[in-house]
């Protein structure tokens, strides 16, 4: 397991996942994140914790 911050660009979705494009600070890189991977999320501008990461960003699809 792996503690990442990123910076969202994009969310898309696929028939098997649904994808989160981002810039990964910790790569230094563009990456993709599948949420069905993704174990907890929180928002650094916020503070929201988003409990289930897949089905959030499904809705905002």
């Amino acid at each position: 397991m792996t503690e990442r911050q990123i910076r969202l660009e994009r969310v898309t979705e696929d028939a098997d996942c649904v994808r989160l494009h981002a810039h990964c600070y910790l790569r230094g890189e563009r990456r993709e994140f599948r949420t069905d991977r993704i174990l907890s999320l929180t928002d650094l501008g916020t503070g929201l914790r988003i409990a289930n990461p897949e089905v959030h960003f499904t809705t905002l699809h």
